[in-house]
């Protein structure tokens, strides 16, 4: 058999060494190596187009939470200087001698200060006993007082009522009511009527995006102010996805449809000081379309890439490859949390997508600052506090150790407002913390709680040390602040554990009740709280 093949003839017949297999181009080898070497940088663009949807709709969905936190702690401030004012009216000397008319008279003054429109007195029945929007001694309604105001009676606490027909104007109204105590008993609810125009102007100056809707909800999830359209939805009920998760969650972010039929990224957060909700939604649509338009150019850059890797494929594909596994690494870093620069050798295209990822990262850090700080003081919030409270309490329940929490409250701070201004009034504030902070150790935690309220966590603090303490922060308060000649001072009330309390709740609501009394002494002291 070999001799078959083997024969002196075959040379004639063999061909060249390059017809006997298919040999590609120079041009077709540096394209299928252009492919391979892209390949892995098209899955990984998949990738970061993914993670870079998920980090833009995270970074929405924080916003709009952080928009509602910061609309309801600015309405939260606004009532409680409605609050402040009313308390301030229901020690009236003419209240506690009976003489309605002089107080009528009183009362109609203030008016004209305040971004109320009437002040209403009830007794225990919902009766009205006089109304400044009527002359003294005209006839008043004996019924259409809301139901809610009777808690100022049965639980001697100010009351914030939902949207209700008002039995004077005929219209939508709010009302506030105190309780006033003649006697050692509450005699009279104290009340304010609120227009919602008021609500409305103060939802107006927040000055959101068309692309933006922000709505402020009463505990029966019905409209009281919203930045578009008020006039047609004020008084109905809030899209009933809202209103269904009012009725669980304090504060959630997910999509809705709103009233107008747009589909949004919401997210509500309820006031723990009134119960109200503040919702706050961005356009999806828009959302998506600024997305699409961000992936199309991200996906225009690496087509870009690959065009120029089709000239210098054997110089620049290991280069791609390599950098792309950096972008791969940072992606991961970032998709944790974590911030991780680029070499500056990079290309363009992936540095602006690292600068945007990295963006990204420190918003999201900024928003978790934010969460758990004030924002203007830059102290802890109440919800920071709480959590350290909550472990200095853990912690002294292991080791025996005491603690103190201390109730902070400026006295006559409305004044500063009123006299000089808001702005000069958050300089006083910052002002406020910065003296506290260099009253305290280190280790001792502040908080403001909003307005002029602040906590403070003493760590290992006895009796005499709170007092102390306390006595240094009434001292140094009390100094002038640059910018006012109104004089400020403050009042402290003081709790200690174990003595007066085994929780934090029970600490939290016995401080508070030592700072009342602080109060009720003529301010400008500390009090530590006693036993009834």
């Amino acid at each position: 058999m070999p001799e078959l093949v083997a024969t002196d003839s075959a040379p004639q017949h063999r061909k060249p060494d390059a017809q006997q297999g298919h040999v590609g181009s120079l041009r077709t080898s540096i394209v299928w190596l252009v492919l391979a070497c892209l390949l892995p940088l098209f899955f990984l663009a998949a990738y970061l187009a993914r993670q870079y949807y998920v980090l833009a709709t995270q970074r929405l969905h924080s916003q709009t939470l952080f928009t509602a936190r910061d609309i309801s702690a600015r309405m939260d401030r606004e009532l409680t200087a409605i609050e402040s004012g009313l308390k301030v009216l229901a020690t009236s000397q003419y209240l506690a001698s009976g003489d309605l008319k002089r107080f009528h008279q009183q009362a109609k003054d203030a008016v004209r200060s305040q971004i109320v429109y009437n002040y209403i007195l009830t007794d225990a029945q919902g009766r009205q006993l006089l109304n400044t929007m009527r002359p003294y001694g005209a006839p008043l309604p004996q019924t259409g007082t809301p139901p809610a105001l009777a808690q100022v009676f049965q639980q001697r606490r100010t009351v914030l009522t939902d949207l209700f027909e008002g039995p004077v104007v005929h219209r939508p109204v709010l009302a506030m009511g105190i309780p006033v105590e003649v006697g050692g008993e509450v005699r009279y609810s104290l009340n304010i009527g609120l227009d919602p125009q008021a609500l409305q102007a103060m939802l107006s100056d927040e000055a959101l995006s068309d692309q933006w809707l922000a709505v402020v909800l009463d505990r029966s999830a019905t409209i009281v102010a919203r930045t578009r359209n008020p006039e047609k939805y004020i008084g109905q009920k809030a899209v009933p996805d809202v209103a269904r998760r009012m009725q669980s969650e304090d504060e959630a972010t997910f999509e809705t449809i709103t009233k107008e039929g747009t589909p949004v990224i919401s997210s509500h957060h309820r006031s723990r000081t009134w119960g109200w909700f503040v919702a706050v939604g961005a356009n999806r649509e828009i959302l998506d379309a600024e997305l699409s338009r961000s992936l199309t150019g991200l996906l225009l850059g690496f087509a870009a890439v690959a065009v120029i890797g089709l000239g210098l494929a054997l110089h620049i594909s290991k280069r791609i490859l390599r950098h792309l596994h950096r972008l791969n690494s940072m992606a991961r870093a970032i998709s944790q949390g974590e911030a991780h620069a680029l070499p500056a050798d990079g290309f363009r295209e992936t540095a602006n997508i690292a600068d945007t990822l990295n963006a990204a990262a420190i918003a999201m850090r900024d928003t978790r600052h934010r969460a758990s700080h004030d924002v203007l003081t830059g102290l802890a919030n109440r919800a920071l506090f709480d959590e350290m409270a909550h472990s200095q309490l853990a912690r002294s329940q292991r080791e025996g150790s005491p603690f103190a929490i201390l109730a902070v409250d400026l006295d006559h701070f409305k004044a500063v407002n009123d006299a000089c201004g808001h702005a000069v009034g958050d300089a006083v504030l910052c002002e406020v913390a910065r003296r506290m902070q260099a009253c305290v150790r280190s280790f001792d935690v502040l908080a403001r709680l909003g307005g002029d309220e602040f906590l403070v966590l003493l760590t290992g603090a006895d009796a005499t040390l709170s007092q102390e303490v306390a006595q240094r922060l009434i001292e140094t308060l009390s100094q002038p602040f640059e910018g006012t000649q109104t004089p400020v001072s403050a009042s402290v009330g003081i709790a200690l554990y174990p003595d007066h309390g085994e929780d934090i709740r029970q600490l939290f609501v016995r401080a508070d009740q030592a700072l009342y009394a602080a109060k009720r002494k003529g301010r400008h002291c500390a009090v530590v709280w006693q036993q009834a």
